[in-house]
């Protein structure tokens, strides 16, 4: 595999580290540098916590980490983002207070710690990868203390996994520093548990995969039960995805998500009992998307509540299940429509899948826009994670139509604004810049674009400059 490309950017920003960081590495020790790239959500999105298949494409945008080892037990961590997102630029931390007498920090005490003030509340995604190690055992109390500096390229806030693409590049870091060796998938999920747990993001399991494992201009095809890389699919020559960001922030940690999943455990929980009370074995796994969408409306639809208050589904059920979320008692959750986002997903995910496998031309390009649109009209009318914004790119793309080389387009991850990918012919990309223009005058600024794609951090590993 070509990775050339990702270690020239790796050299590139080695060489203006002093620029970035002046004064900030010392001459005594070597750096390390990581590299994980942000994602494109082509489809899959929220079903990936019910077990779907998606399809995810790393993007060119990435996330760099330099990390150089210190005499002493401290973490000093820097990031070159923080003046402009209105951070503390530069946070210290002892190692030492990473155990108590009991053994490594709670999740609930690191959260108090760094999770409080939203101006610390980055670091998290950083200082949580020795957490997330010290409680799997990984390192003991002797692990030397690091230099930590960051720069990023993904956007923040735009739905293309900005926040596993610096978990990634920092757990990968200090693996490399500590002589931590881990399986490609143990790596992603452990980045995904600093998020869920040291941050706590209800995120599921697709952007870590892609970040470490992602390949350049193909789409990673990944089973989220819990995370089985099924294969890499090459983008047809003729064609490419492209993403233009809504400027609407997204976040996973948002009210909107966090309840669209918590609703999604809950169906799971009822199905579950609904099954056993009829005398059959539990969901296979217990993945809500090994529900086939019509055993879904034969048998479990009609049982669902359209809206439940979480206090009565506590009553009746207990708790739902789901270790990253809690049930607000006094919130109102729509179970059914939630529920059935994810079970229908996952069959537009393996039929969008096999249309490409297929290699079908212009009929298969048709076909899986369409399922694209459906996709995006679920996130928007079944999970009420649409936004205007969105709408807005989608239906530019749907009037301009395949007759002019595009084909579908979506809302993607989490939903709520952030990013829209389109599936558009490589000769029709210079029509991408007028949708952009015509959202511009719609909404009243130039949003980014997001063109090319990059290879994952497995490949490129840790590079010593």
């Amino acid at each position: 595999m070509d990775v050339e490309s990702e270690r020239r950017e790796i050299r590139n920003f080695a060489r203006e580290l002093h620029l970035f960081f002046p004064g900030f590495f010392s001459g005594e020790a070597p750096v390390l540098f990581t590299r994980a790239p942000g994602r494109l959500d082509v489809m899959g999105g929220i079903a990936d916590y019910s077990g779907s298949l998606v399809l995810e494409l790393p993007l060119d945008r990435a996330t760099f980490v330099a990390i150089q080892p210190r005499r002493d037990r401290r973490l000093v961590v820097t990031s070159w983002n923080a003046q402009s997102e209105g951070w503390v630029e530069r946070v210290e931390w002892d190692l030492s207070e990473l155990w108590t007498d009991r053994g490594p920090l709670s999740y609930e005490e690191f959260r108090e710690r760094w999770g409080r003030d939203p101006r610390l509340r980055w670091v998290s995604y950083v200082l949580g990868g020795p957490l997330v190690l010290a409680r799997h055992g990984l390192i003991g109390e002797g692990a030397a203390g690091a230099n930590v500096a960051i720069r990023s390229t993904v956007p923040l806030g735009a739905g293309v996994s900005s926040s596993a693409s610096l978990e990634v590049a920092s757990l990968l870091a200090f693996c490399s520093l500590w002589d931590v060796e881990l399986e490609p998938l143990k790596l992603a999920l452990l980045a995904q548990e600093v998020e869920n747990h040291a941050v706590g993001a209800p995120c599921g399991v697709m952007d870590q995969v892609t970040a470490f494992l992602g390949k350049r201009d193909q789409l990673l095809a990944i089973l989220c039960q819990p995370a089985q890389v099924v294969e890499w699919i090459p983008v047809p020559q003729e064609l490419c995805f492209v993403g233009i960001d809504t400027g609407v922030k997204h976040s996973v940690a948002g009210s909107r998500y966090r309840d669209t999943r918590v609703a999604t455990f809950m169906g799971r929980k009822i199905i579950s009992a609904l099954r056993r009370s009829g005398g059959e074995p539990d969901i296979p796994g217990g993945y809500l998307c090994n529900v086939s969408p019509e055993d879904f409306v034969k048998k479990y639809r009609r049982h669902l509540p359209g809206k439940i208050k979480g206090a009565q589904f506590l009553a009746e059920y207990e708790g739902h299940d789901d270790p990253a979320t809690r049930i607000d008692p006094e919130a109102i959750y729509a179970v059914r429509s939630r529920t059935e986002h994810p079970i229908r997903e996952n069959r537009r995910v393996h039929e969008f899948l096999e249309l490409l496998r297929a290699k079908g031309g212009e009929q298969s390009y048709v076909r899986a826009g369409q399922l694209m649109y459906a996709s995006h009209w679920s996130y928007t009318r079944l999970c009420g994670l649409g936004a205007k914004e969105a709408d807005f790119l989608v239906q530019t793309v749907r009037r301009v139509g395949p007759e002019k080389g595009f084909y579908g387009a979506k809302i993607t991850g989490g939903g709520s604004g952030g990013t829209v990918a389109i599936l558009v012919k490589k000769e029709a990309r210079q029509l991408v810049r007028r949708i952009a223009d015509a959202y511009s005058s719609w909404a009243g600024h130039y949003p980014e674009i997001f063109w090319g794609s990059s290879n994952g951090a497995a490949w490129v590993g840790a590079v010593r400059v």
